[in-house]
């Protein structure tokens, strides 16, 4: 009678334990469950928001390049009206003082002359891409495909400025053939070249961009 009863209590002993251990795995599984499920969302939501950076930089790059294209043309057509204007000038009067006599190269009289103009280049969703950590997303083939193209924007940008700085620290020793020197590295040499580079690189940029973006070969 005795061991019918210790058998008894063995039993319910175990029922109890199975019936214990069953809700602590069904607890357990719930958790992780929870666990993976959210895990899961914060990716697709991290997946998503690199994807719109991404389509957004593209975007950006697109429209930096039509300015460059509009800034190109622009360009070309004062180069060919500097040419004609050039031709007006004597050899002595390149080494006269250019506010004294700024009728004999008035470039500004132009006729497409409408200021000093260079393409504007935003880096703003570039910038944003880099603060918010979706670079930590991307693999290095295709932070260097991005990084880049706005590594040359800031080149451009900076050449840019310095050549405008120095149109606008004119004196009264500044000579006609200084101005002539300047404006021709705008419109032709210097500033024209990075413009044209930058160009091809930004396009190039685009289009390898988008079909890594179709292929998803952005991740790490």
């Amino acid at each position: 009678m005795a061991k019918f009863r210790f058998k008894q209590r063995i039993l319910k002993f175990l029922r109890s334990f199975s019936r214990y251990f069953i809700d602590l795995l069904i607890v357990a599984f719930g958790v992780f469950l929870a666990l993976y499920v959210g895990e899961r969302n914060n990716q697709k939501k991290t997946d998503q928001n690199t994807l719109n950076a991404l389509t957004q930089i593209i975007s950006e790059l697109e429209a930096n390049a039509r300015n460059l294209e509009n800034s190109i043309a622009y360009h070309e057509k004062i180069s060919v009206e500097l040419d004609s204007l050039s031709k007006t000038l004597d050899e002595e009067d390149y080494f006269l003082p250019f506010l004294e006599h700024y009728k004999k190269f008035n470039f500004t009289k132009l006729p497409s002359w409408k200021g000093y103009i260079i393409a504007k280049t935003n880096a703003t969703f570039y910038e944003s891409a880099k603060v918010s950590g979706i670079f930590n997303e991307l693999n290095i083939n295709t932070i260097q495909v991005i990084t880049n193209v706005y590594d040359s924007q800031k080149q451009y940008s900076d050449v840019a400025n310095l050549s405008l700085n120095k149109l606008l620290d004119l004196d009264s020793n500044t000579k006609i053939v200084d101005v002539s020197v300047l404006i021709e590295r705008l419109v032709k040499e210097d500033l024209f070249h990075l413009e044209t580079t930058l160009l091809s690189e930004a396009n190039a940029g685009v289009e390898r961009l988008k079909e890594i973006v179709e292929s998803k070969g952005y991740k790490k």
